[in-house]
């Protein structure tokens, strides 16, 4: 994952919309609504990357073909 000239390796899990067997819970136990579109960061990560919400991230799959996608970040969650 990557912004400017900062980037971190770590692993990425996307969501189908409505999903109810996994869901994205919060520090303080409340289920996050995801967004249609986009990524859900924590604080910390958007931080070490420089990036807010509105603003665009690389995510390349570092497997396979290496496919690179370029994604808003939607918001943030704890």
């Amino acid at each position: 994952l990557g912004a400017g000239g900062r980037t971190r390796r770590l692993g990425v899990q996307g969501m189908e919309e409505g999903a109810i067997l996994q869901r994205v819970i919060d520090a303080d136990g409340r289920q996050v609504v995801l967004p249609a579109q986009g990524v859900v960061l924590s604080r910390v990560l958007a931080e070490a990357l420089g990036v807010g919400p509105g603003d665009e991230v690389r995510v390349r799959v570092l497997e396979g073909r290496r496919v690179e996608r370029v994604v808003r970040v939607a918001g943030f969650a704890e």
